[in-house]
């Protein structure tokens, strides 16, 4: 495919004529309000979730909710799980997340925010999207293998997914990243229509900049790759060739996005040794007590900050 015919997918959605004007339009609308502060190296969740939301809205993306379970143990299992997914998905996993605004929030806060949120107890995710007859609240579940009882322990309680090894763990990433493309990106009409949301909030000028960041040799803005990941991936699809490289940077701009701040209403933490530390906090020394068993993939994991 030329370059002209790049432009064209980046700049138009002629190439998707049966698309309706609903779904174009009402994928994503504008909203107003901007995302809470960033603290140092965390984003914490402030104030409703209408905030991110709107934010997202005007964006161009839809919200992905994390969701924090009530009971410790399942906080901590999930605190893992997403903090493997966020550092070692695969380049389509990271494609997926580079199409939403990412937000950890307790189930209760979702259901208390958006009135259309009829979903039962606690999935693994949430998607929040705006269409024709108001706002989608679509649960993404998965059901995860536990672990097979090896007693490995943290804080007192058997860490359930982890404990398989890292095979396990990145079966249970595998997982979540499968439920997860199945609600965001699950074909090529509601990728056009992404593309579409993502278009209506960009200049001209900035559409003409992603279809040649598509191409090799061009330079990086991640910070636009990131405003117009499903313009990218809408290329990709139709430039099969160009679809490494587009994954390449759709995986750089998540890395940035969260390579230091956690998702809003999380923080970074990390094992080292039996004890969980912060990211950005002096530790305190300890006594090695064989946390080297913990699959690497799991070392580093969101802590939520209803935790603390």
């Amino acid at each position: 495919m030329d370059r002209r015919t790049v432009l064209k997918i980046a700049t138009s959605g002629a190439a998707f004529p049966f698309l309706p004007s609903w779904l174009v339009r009402g994928f994503f609308q504008r909203g107003s309000g901007e995302p809470p502060g960033d603290g140092p190296g965390v984003r914490r969740l402030v104030g409703p979730l209408d905030v991110h939301w709107h934010h997202a809205r005007k964006r161009g993306k839809p919200l992905l909710l994390l969701l924090v379970p009530r009971r410790p143990d399942e906080r901590a299992d999930r605190g893992l799980l997403f903090g493997g997914l966020l550092n070692h998905g695969t380049d389509e996993a990271m494609a997926d997340l580079a199409l939403c605004e990412v937000v950890c929030a307790s189930a209760d806060a979702v259901r208390s925010q958006f009135k259309d949120a009829r979903f039962e107890g606690e999935p693994l995710m949430v998607l929040v999207e705006q269409r024709r007859e108001g706002v989608g609240v679509v649960p993404v579940d998965a059901t995860l293998p536990r672990g097979d009882g090896s007693g490995l322990l943290r804080e007192g309680r058997e860490v359930r997914w982890i404990d398989r090894g890292e095979n396990g763990a990145l079966e249970c990433i595998a997982m979540v990243a499968e439920a997860l493309h199945g609600a965001v990106a699950p074909d090529r009409r509601t990728l056009a229509a992404r593309a579409e949301g993502a278009r209506s909030v960009l200049s001209e000028e900035q559409q003409m900049a992603l279809a040649a960041m598509a191409e090799e040799g061009a330079k990086l803005d991640l910070a636009l790759a990131d405003r117009g990941a499903a313009v990218l991936l809408r290329i990709a699809e139709e430039t099969p060739a160009l679809r490494p490289r587009v994954l390449g940077i759709l995986r750089q701009t998540v890395a940035e996005r969260f390579r230091t701040a956690a998702p809003s209403g999380a923080r970074w933490a990390r094992y080292y040794t039996c004890i969980p530390e912060f990211e950005g906090e002096e530790g305190t020394s300890m006594v090695d007590c064989g946390m080297a068993l913990v699959p690497e993939v799991s070392r580093r994991f969101l802590r939520f900050l209803t935790e603390e």
